[in-house]
C-alpha cells in the first residue's frame, strides 16, 4: 500500500535479506561476488538482475497488523525461465553453482529480519545508511506511475520514511511512497 510504514518495514527485510544472502554466498567459491543494491520499493537485484523480492501489507483493523513476504529465487534454473526474463532474473543455484535448502534459508531470513527489528525502524538511520549505499536508482532518469499519475525526474535518493526522493524537472523534490511501475 502506500503506507509510509510498509515502505520503511521493507526496506528492513531488504537489509535483513541481503546480511543473509551476503554471508550465504560467502561459504560458496567464486570470485567477483559483489553485494546485492536494492532497487525502491522492494527489489534485491545481485549484478543486475533480480534475486528477490519484498512485499508489505499493513492493516489497521481490528488491530495494525504488518505482514513481510519475501520471495527469494533459490534454486530456480535459467534455463526454466522463459527467455525473456533469463537477462533479467538470478537465483542463488544460478549464482552459487549449488542447490540450497529452503528451509535452511528461511531460518536464516527470519533470524536476520529479528536481529534487525524494530531497532532499525525506530532509529532508521542506519538502514538508510545501509540503503543509500545500495541505491539502484540514485542519479537515474525515470519515469514513475503512481496511483493515476505518471511522474518524470530523477531519482534523489531514499527519504527518512523510506520514501523514494524524485527531483522534478522543475527542481522540486517529490515524495514517492509507493509506485506501480517503474522506468
Amino acid at each position: 500500500g502506500s503506507d509510509p510504514a510498509a515502505a520503511t518495514l521493507a526496506l528492513v527485510a531488504a537489509v535483513a535479506l541481503e546480511e543473509v544472502v551476503g554471508v550465504y554466498l560467502s561459504h560458496f567459491p567464486g570470485e567477483g561476488r559483489g553485494s546485492a543494491v536494492i532497487k525502491w520499493p522492494n527489489d534485491l537485484l545481485y549484478q543486475g538482475q533480480k534475486l528477490a523480492g519484498i512485499l508489505v501489507e499493513i492493516t489497521l483493523k481490528p488491530h495494525p497488523v504488518a505482514i513481510v513476504g519475501v520471495g527469494v529465487n533459490v534454486n530456480l534454473r535459467a534455463d526454466e525461465l522463459p527467455p525473456a526474463l533469463r537477462a533479467l532474473a538470478t537465483s542463488l543455484y544460478e549464482i552459487a553453482g549449488y542447490e540450497s535448502n529452503r528451509w535452511f534459508l528461511l531460518g536464516l531470513i527470519v533470524q536476520g529480519f529479528l536481529r534487525h527489528h524494530p531497532e532499525r525502524l525506530l532509529d532508521f538511520q542506519d538502514t538508510l545508511a545501509w540503503i543509500t549505499a545500495r541505491d539502484l536508482l540514485h542519479g537515474r532518469r525515470l519515469q514513475i506511475r503512481s496511483g493515476r499519475e505518471d511522474i518524470v525526474g530523477t531519482a534523489s535518493g531514499i527519504g527518512p520514511r523510506g520514501e523514494l526522493l524524485l527531483r522534478k524537472d522543475n527542481g522540486h523534490i517529490r515524495e514517492i511512497v509507493s509506485a506501480e511501475e517503474i522506468r
